[in-house]
């Protein structure tokens, strides 16, 4: 567990209810993700996938191994 990382995912489920109704409020969800810490582009682009706000946004190309 990356401390910075664990801290902010703690963060973010002790204060869920509160992230959920401003999420559900904000004018610009995808934005307001960016504000939740440790969200980077690929997690928001994932985060926002999986929460319906984005369905037909395209998933980050990844890089040939």
């Amino acid at each position: 567990r990356h401390p910075g990382k664990a801290q902010a995912i703690d963060t973010i489920w002790r204060e869920r209810e509160r992230l959920a109704a401003a999420l559900a409020e904000a004018d610009d969800a995808l934005a307001f993700l960016d504000t939740l810490p440790w969200i980077g582009p690929a997690t928001r682009r994932r985060l926002a996938a999986e929460l319906g706000l984005a369905a037909d946004a395209p998933e980050p190309e990844r890089a040939a191994a």
